[in-house]
């Protein structure tokens, strides 16, 4: 990991988006302490529920009930590539970072200045934490995750129906770079340069700091 990198901003944010607040405040109004952090053995079976219950009760796009699977978990937390937050030591939400599998997947990226894309995927936010900026805090780390080890853009896959995951990224400034039809679902992908800054955050007063204890 390259310490020596400057980092992104990640915004102060409270239930009460467009408000400013300290980590103090963010964690008051959630209930507890919020925290990022690498994945490690023990959190398998938690993380394997987690998604195994927002499968079962929302909409999801390519993922069924032997998709993720707890063995491909088990290789994300293996292999370092699998991030979480969590709140007073509950897992509420997970995303899987690092290398792209399969560069040549999709052929209409944009931005020749991305020499050594990473990318996330299998992001989920836990039913009863929606709403709340966690999936965009959690989105915010993974960038800083990848920038630090190195990758100087990302490149996504996002499902075309998926409104809310279209939203979040359009407003961290991520490019659309046009559909691709994979697996039968028709997705967008999606590219960022990570030596650019961040799009809007929750707050208008360029008050953030990176919190992660």
């Amino acid at each position: 990991m390259c310490m020596s990198r400057a980092k992104y901003p990640l915004p102060k944010i409270n239930s009460n988006f467009g408000l400013c607040g300290t980590p103090d405040q963010y964690n008051k109004n959630l209930g507890g302490k919020v925290k990022y952090r690498p994945t490690q053995t023990n959190d398998l079976d938690e993380i394997h529920q987690l998604y195994s219950d927002v499968i079962a009760n929302s909409q999801t796009w390519g993922w069924d009930k032997h998709y993720p699977s707890k063995e491909m978990i088990q290789k994300d937390i293996e292999s370092h590539e699998l991030y979480c937050v969590e709140v007073n030591k509950q897992i509420i939400a997970v995303c899987q970072a690092g290398k792209i599998k399969d560069p040549n997947e999709v052929k209409n990226w944009q931005d020749k200045s991305i020499k050594n894309p990473g990318a996330f995927a299998r992001i989920t936010v836990h039913l009863d934490w929606r709403g709340k900026g966690i999936g965009k805090y959690l989105t915010q780390h993974i960038l800083n995750t990848l920038y630090e080890h190195g990758f100087d853009g990302v490149r996504i896959k996002v499902a075309k129906d998926n409104l809310v995951a279209r939203k979040l990224y359009d407003s961290l400034g991520f490019n659309n770079c046009g559909e691709v039809r994979l697996w039968d679902i028709d997705w967008l992908a999606y590219e960022k340069s990570l030596g650019k800054e961040l799009g809007t955050p929750y707050c208008s007063n360029s008050n953030f700091e990176k919190y992660d204890n």
